[in-house]
C-alpha cells in the first residue's frame, strides 16, 4: 500500500514536471508500523520508480522527518547510507530534519 502511494506521487510529479518530491515517513506515527519495513519501502520504491523512469524529471527525492522522531531518523539514514544505490539515472537522495530554521541535512548518493 506505502510502495502504491508513493509510486503514484511520483507518477502525479512526474506528469507535472516536478524535478524534486519529499515524503514524510508515512506509518511511523499513530499508525507504528516498523520504521526498518517503512525505509525498505520508501528507499525501494523510489529507487525501482527512477529505473523504471530514466527519463523522469525527478531529480531530488526528500524523505522529511520531524527532529523529535529519532528513531526514525536513524532507520532511514541508515537504510540510505548502507544500501548499494542501484539506479540508472542520476538524483539525489535527501534526508531533511524539520526545524524552527528548516535545516537541511542532504544525504547524498549519486550515480
Amino acid at each position: 500500500m506505502l510502495s502504491g502511494f508513493l509510486t503514484q506521487c511520483m507518477k502525479k510529479a512526474e506528469e507535472k514536471k516536478y524535478t524534486s518530491i519529499g515524503f514524510a515517513a508515512i506509518g511511523s506515527g499513530l499508525l507504528r508500523y516498523p520504521l526498518k519495513m517503512i525505509a525498505k519501502t520508501m528507499y525501494d520504491s523510489v529507487i525501482d520508480y527512477s529505473n523504471s523512469n530514466p527519463n523522469c524529471s525527478i531529480k531530488n527525492v526528500s524523505f522529511v522527518i520531524y527532529p523529535s522522531d529519532t528513531k526514525t531518523i536513524k532507520v532511514i539514514a541508515e537504510r540510505i547510507f548502507f544500501q548499494e544505490l542501484k539506479i540508472s539515472v542520476c538524483f539525489q537522495l535527501m534526508l531533511i530534519i524539520i526545524t524552527n530554521d528548516f535545516i537541511k541535512y542532504p544525504i547524498t548518493k549519486v550515480h
